[in-house]
């Protein structure tokens, strides 16, 4: 038996968020002049990013606590020579396919396994609208500038493409014109209000009641076959029937 503690001291400091360093690292690339960013998180995902922007002539230093990126601006990336390995990371190829294009590059974004199973065509429509050249084949996305030599602005609903919608927001710095992207009120919920989402997801399911744990340990075996560990990781921890289903990981590997 643990006794609770009478009181804990301590400081704890916050991991960088990893959309935001995403971000960041294409941001400050973009800009002209050095960019100073701290608290970045050295997370594999951002690893990728900045391996892409490296591949494509920007400066990135080896990330750490605080660095600094001179930016190249927006016409300053050049054609890599080899694909550009995006390992897991979806963000990564989502946004930088539309900055490729809209850059004048021609470029092949590839990955793991797990990267060919993402939602990565709802990108496709919008940014073809924009102008852009993009193909799919197995394991790879390909994209290209137009043939007019620039992208072109858009009006576009993107309630139901919030993760598109993320692209089209960096891709549209490159467009002739003003694109306008509407129903974008949820961005916040995704990008900032995510540990509150989770705490009334957990409260809606009364993760408490053993029924439902168990209804969630299926669901997280089932999510253990695949790569997408993050939301089975978060049922695992929750819940009395942690120990049996903690048991029925490692019994699964």
């Amino acid at each position: 038996m643990t006794r609770a503690a009478f009181r804990v001291d301590g400081e704890l400091r916050v991991p960088g968020d990893k959309s935001i360093s995403h971000r960041a690292l294409i941001g400050a690339t973009l800009a002209t002049g050095v960019s100073r960013i701290r608290g970045i998180l050295p997370s594999a995902d951002v690893h990728s990013t900045a391996g892409v922007l490296r591949a494509l002539g920007a400066g990135i230093p080896q990330l750490a606590e605080s660095i600094e990126i001179t930016g190249i601006g927006l016409r300053g990336l050049t054609e890599p020579s080899t694909d550009l390995d995006c390992g897991n990371s979806g963000t990564s190829a989502r946004l930088l396919s539309g900055v490729v294009a809209g850059s004048g590059l021609t470029a092949r974004f590839v990955g793991d396994s797990s990267l060919s199973r993402r939602p990565m065509r709802r990108v496709k429509a919008p940014l073809e609208q924009m102008g852009a050249d993009i193909r799919f084949g197995d394991n790879w996305i390909e994209a290209g500038a137009p043939g007019s030599g620039s992208l072109r602005a858009i009006d576009l609903d993107c309630n139901h493409i919030p993760d598109a919608a993320m692209t089209l927001a960096v891709t549209a710095l490159f467009a002739r014109g003003n694109t306008v992207l509407r129903n974008i009120a949820s961005w916040r919920v995704k990008e900032t209000d995510r540990i509150e989402s989770i705490a009334q997801n957990l409260r809606a399911m009364r993760i408490e009641e053993p029924r439902v744990a168990a209804e969630m340990q299926r669901v997280a075996e089932a999510l253990l076959g695949v790569d997408e560990d993050r939301l089975a990781a978060d049922l695992l921890g929750a819940g009395p029937e942690r120990p049996r289903q903690c048991a029925g990981a490692r019994r699964l590997g």
